[in-house]
């Protein structure tokens, strides 16, 4: 199997790499890269399983980029690390189907956590042969290319609540036709609208972001699998080891031993 690499892309403008990639470059495989133009071919070559972009506060010509990677590879994890914080950028970032959206100061810590679930998940990926949906990718947050319409960029997606409030409540019980009345549609409404915005259903959604979040406990080698469970959500532990060796491609038992190597 081809060894899990990670491209981090430095769009900070700062002339040597952040220490975060410094740290980082010791505990796993990931290449450096400043020359936005030279992403494609770096992708081509190395065939890497995510791309880690860097932004201070990023500018329209760099979400550009960012997009047009997105736009080229589909199917490649992106995860963001920056300076800048909205709930638009935010909203934006999930739209557009980013792995994460990681607000500075972040340890390499928290940036290992996702490299090891990405891995996990692309290995188990290979083996189940996934076929990755290609959703539009969605435009440049408002407020980053023009400054004052934040409400106007709300209306672009009926069901910009959606996302934020899993965020907030997903250890919690969620109900559809709940935030569904929070975005003020009607449930069938709001659940075409979702998957057409997101590129799947809300349910799947719901479950992928608490799947995500229990790996990330997980990667605690003292979790322990039940409070794991609990704390995203899950009431019924063989549900949960079901799901989460659906998509993580092993249990949440074999999943925290992983870690403890």
């Amino acid at each position: 199997m081809n060894p899990f690499i990670t491209i981090w892309i430095d769009l900070t403008g700062k002339p040597s790499p952040s220490e975060n990639y410094r740290k980082l470059s010791g505990r796993c495989d990931i290449r450096y890269l400043k020359e936005a133009a030279l992403i494609p071919d770096l992708i081509r070559k190395l065939s890497p399983g995510l791309i880690c972009f860097e932004f201070d506060a990023p500018d329209p010509d760099q979400l550009q980029t960012l997009r047009q990677t997105k736009e080229m590879y589909p199917s490649l994890p992106v995860l963001l690390v920056t300076e800048y914080h909205s709930e638009e950028f935010a909203v934006w970032s999930l739209r557009m189907r980013v792995w994460d959206y990681l607000v500075k100061p972040v340890s390499p810590e928290q940036i290992l956590d996702h490299i090891r679930i990405i891995s996990c998940l692309s290995k188990s990926a290979s083996r189940r042969k996934i076929k990755t949906e290609n959703v539009p990718i969605s435009p440049i947050p408002i407020e980053v290319r023009c400054s004052g319409l934040k409400t106007e960029g709300k209306k672009e997606c009926p069901t910009y609540q959606a996302v934020p409030y899993i965020e907030k409540y997903y250890a919690e019980k969620i109900r559809e036709r709940d935030v569904a009345r929070i975005c003020g549609l009607q449930s069938i409404r709001f659940s075409l609208l979702f998957k057409k915005e997101q590129g799947i259903t809300f349910q799947k959604y719901l479950i992928q972001f608490r799947i995500h979040k229990a790996a990330e406990l997980l990667n605690d080698p003292s979790e322990k699998v039940t409070h794991a469970a609990s704390s995203v959500g899950f009431n019924d532990l063989s549900d949960f080891a079901r799901i989460f060796k659906q998509y993580m491609g092993v249990t949440p038992l074999k999943y925290r031993q992983q870690q403890k190597g």
